[in-house]
């Protein structure tokens, strides 16, 4: 059963520290959802999980553009990963005679599975399989606290417009 796109991000990705009886000092960190406390993935401490709350970041930051339409987040696997898709407001864009209608897609996962990434697709694909390296044109792991200002739409959308 394929989860409704949505809105919001209405839950948060939070870190809880691991206990083991008779150990101290575990160096992982459990990741698990604020709404419903399930389990996303276990990592270590030096791994630093873009929240849901700078995919809002973002989303405001590529709305402010005026260039794109957000269609919404869709969330796989109970939300480990996260795909946000917005949809490009040019009109009459053709490529050899054929009307298309390109879309920005924004993914991070929660269980290392994927980097935080910027991608773009002719088609809004729903599925988290299908984005290769090759459309993607921007990447981040998840080595450092997140800041949006390494993300620079407005050089992301001229890299998009201009292919």
């Amino acid at each position: 059963m394929r989860n409704a796109m949505t809105d919001r991000l209405l839950w948060e990705v939070e870190c809880k520290p691991i206990y083991v009886p008779g150990q101290e000092n575990i160096s992982s960190k459990a990741l698990v959802r604020s709404d419903n406390g399930k389990l996303l993935g276990i990592r270590s401490k030096h791994y630093h999980p873009v929240f849901n709350r700078d995919l809002e970041a973002i989303k405001e930051r590529i709305l402010s553009t005026d260039a794109f339409n957000f269609k919404g987040h869709q969330e796989f696997q109970g939300g480990k990963r996260i795909l946000s898709f917005y949809e490009n407001k040019r009109d009459n864009l053709q490529i050899c005679g054929e009307d298309v209608k390109d879309y920005l897609i924004i993914g991070n996962s929660n269980d290392a599975s994927s980097k935080l990434f910027v991608g773009t697709s002719n088609y809004m694909f729903r599925c988290e399989n299908q984005f290769s390296e090759k459309i993607r044109a921007f990447e981040r792991r998840h080595d450092r606290p997140f800041n949006i200002n390494e993300i620079r739409i407005e050089e992301i959308i001229e890299t998009y417009e201009t292919g």
